[in-house]
């Protein structure tokens, strides 16, 4: 069994990377300009949570507390906005660096459940 919930949680780590790379997409829409925002930011959202609940039920809480901001940070933008203002982008640009510095040096061993 332990086998098993080790090949799950490494499956995860790549598809961390890969949930990230999706998520740049999202970015990359919300730089451009003029641009109505709202299906990106959207995307963001449904990113965002999809890893917060992931990594949290596989044993990474400092990815999916990250997540779990960089979601907040999106469903406040939604509820207020249809184009990301300025400063929104910078407190996204924050909360996603933060993100993706977790995501970047993912080990499976990290996992609180690697060991059990």
């Amino acid at each position: 069994m332990q086998e098993q919930l080790r090949e799950l949680i490494t499956r995860h780590c790549t598809t961390l990377a890969n949930e990230l790379a999706a998520m740049d997409a999202c970015f990359a829409n919300i730089n451009q300009p003029n641009a109505e925002h709202a299906a990106a930011v959207k995307e963001g959202i449904e990113h965002a949570h999809k890893i917060k609940g992931s990594s949290g039920s596989i044993g990474f809480p400092e990815i999916s507390a990250a997540a779990a901001s960089l979601e907040f940070c999106f469903r406040d933008i939604a509820e207020h906005n249809a184009v990301v203002s300025p400063s929104q982008k910078e407190k996204l640009a924050g909360c996603y660096s933060d993100l993706a510095r977790l995501i970047g040096s993912v080990k499976p061993q990290q996992s609180t459940l690697y060991n059990i």
